[in-house]
């Protein structure tokens, strides 16, 4: 048999494979329980932090697939932390949440922040995964994303460094992971084995960081909103997700 006959037998044979596969599909994919609470009952204060309501706008909704549901909160906490110059309750350091719960069509429900970010002129320096401790249940892993963008200042009219720090992971009824491709893996697992969705839920939380005038206040700036944002996580954590999703 010829080399190009060969490829013409394995594609042949990939195809036939593919095909075949819409046999095996469910014909029709129900929902397991949530990994999450409710949206309407996403918890309006953790710890000694305090939310209020952020809108979703409609071009949003407009965006995602039908069925999709959406709660964003603004988490504000006032006093010191850990002795640092960050003042607390400013705009630089409110916590921003978001959770997106998925409709039937997971294509259209939920989108990575990799994928958004850049659309709305961030740029991505840095995305590493990280594990939080959560007293009682085991240890989160998620995703961190550092970003940054040139914009202008609404207050004083000039072009300056904007930051963010980003943290995002994806929920199902048991399953938990950092990764959009492991959760892509996990979806067409159950799909073909199962029979069933779970409903994921993507949770992400954003903090804006402060410029400073060196490398090295700008790093202690850093490691003060990520202790922050990993405080909150951990007492966010218990009170979002229900004991059905096991963490390692």
């Amino acid at each position: 048999m010829t080399t190009d006959s060969k490829r013409a037998a394995i594609l042949l044979a990939v195809v036939t494979l593919g095909m075949s596969c819409m046999f095996v599909l469910p014909k029709a994919l129900g929902f397991q329980p949530l990994g999450v609470v409710p949206m309407k009952a996403m918890p309006n204060d953790v710890g000694d932090w305090v939310a209020k309501d952020m809108q979703v706008t409609q071009k949003e909704k407009e965006t995602l697939g039908a069925g999709t549901e959406f709660a964003r909160k603004q988490f504000s906490r006032f006093g010191s932390f850990t002795g640092k110059r960050q003042k607390l309750g400013s705009k630089e350091t409110d916590v921003l949440l978001s959770v997106v719960l998925s409709g039937q069509d997971m294509n259209t429900s939920i989108h990575r922040p990799e994928r958004c970010l850049p659309t709305q002129g961030w740029n991505i320096l840095g995305t590493r995964e990280i594990p939080i401790a959560i007293p009682g249940r085991g240890t989160l892993m998620i995703t961190r994303l550092y970003n940054t963008k040139l914009d202008t200042d609404k207050k004083t009219g000039e072009v300056r460094t904007f930051r963010t720090i980003n943290y995002y992971w994806f929920v199902g009824h048991t399953d938990v992971t950092e990764s959009h491709f492991k959760r892509t893996m996990i979806d067409m697992k159950d799909r073909l084995f199962s029979g069933y969705n779970q409903r994921w839920a993507y949770i992400a939380l954003s903090a804006n960081v402060r410029n400073e005038s060196t490398p090295e206040l700008q790093a202690d700036v850093d490691q003060t909103v990520d202790e922050m944002m990993r405080e909150f996580i951990v007492e966010f954590m218990p009170k979002a997700m229900t004991e059905s999703v096991k963490l390692d």
